[in-house]
């Protein structure tokens, strides 16, 4: 069988808050150390702020990696434990699942590493600790590109989109939602997820329209270029766009495809 792995440089275009990666552990079949990155914003709400804590475990995602399941999220502050509630990724069709995690908080407390010893997140059973670092966004959505690898030739390309403001004149203008573009680093174009596709003119809301909640759009790719041809070994930019109106969102990976023997 032919085996391949992805090597994923993260470039995020629009990034206004700061993420902290921790290496804690080791997948206990693969034996490699284990990164999780967590992201924190905080929203205020009337009289109350609500914290996000946006968790992904970072590197190549296979089908047959360690499932890891996402216990607790809390934080200690002043002697008094606050957990930060689960909250469900919202997804229309069949559900993919990746190790990524959403909790929040809705507190009138000033939640900072001056009175809270950090945040706690357990996963099959290890214990990953974060600093406090909180930061107020200014811009509506934060978009988290991901690639899950299910087998030879079928890859997923997954863009979890938080929303970070009310919901005002954002929409799309097709039945359009995320679309992949696939170019060599020469720029030439290998795969686009529109390519000879018609899709109906009608406006579409943006999901998610609840601030605090995260919707996954998802393409999948066969890994055959436009012409139909197995794409081999090689470095490609694969770009995550929402077609939005009337700013679209954009992410980019770099990614590299290896055959082994």
């Amino acid at each position: 069988m032919i085996f391949f792995y992805l090597i994923l440089i993260f470039n995020f275009l629009f990034l206004n808050c700061k993420s902290q990666k921790i290496e804690q552990s080791k997948d206990k079949v693969s034996e490699k150390p284990i990164t999780f990155s967590m992201h924190q914003f905080q929203v205020i709400k009337n009289n109350f702020t609500k914290y996000i804590v946006y968790i992904e475990k970072l590197g190549v995602i296979t089908a047959s990696e360690t499932f890891w399941l996402g216990k607790e999220c809390w934080t200690n502050c002043e002697g008094k434990r606050l957990d930060f509630g689960p909250i469900q990724i919202e997804q229309e069709g069949n559900k993919v699942e990746i190790p990524v995690w959403l909790f929040n908080l809705e507190t009138k407390r000033n939640l900072n590493n001056k009175i809270c010893d950090g945040i706690h997140f357990i996963a099959n059973k290890s214990q990953f600790d974060f600093d406090i670092n909180f930061q107020t966004p200014d811009e509506k959505f934060k978009a988290f590109p991901h690639i899950l690898v299910v087998d030879d030739s079928l890859i997923l390309f997954v863009l979890d989109l938080l929303r970070l403001e009310p919901a005002d004149d954002e929409y799309f203008p097709s039945s359009e939602r995320l679309r992949i573009e696939i170019t060599s680093q020469l720029g030439k174009p290998i795969w686009n997820s529109d390519f000879n596709m018609y899709f109906l003119q009608v406006v579409g809301k943006v999901e998610p329209l609840e601030v605090g909640k995260v919707y996954r759009y998802v393409i999948a790719w066969n890994r055959r270029d436009n012409n139909g041809q197995y794409v081999g070994s090689g470095t490609f930019n694969v770009a995550y766009i929402l077609p939005i109106k009337p700013n679209n969102i954009l992410k980019i990976l770099n990614l590299e495809l290896k055959k082994s023997n």
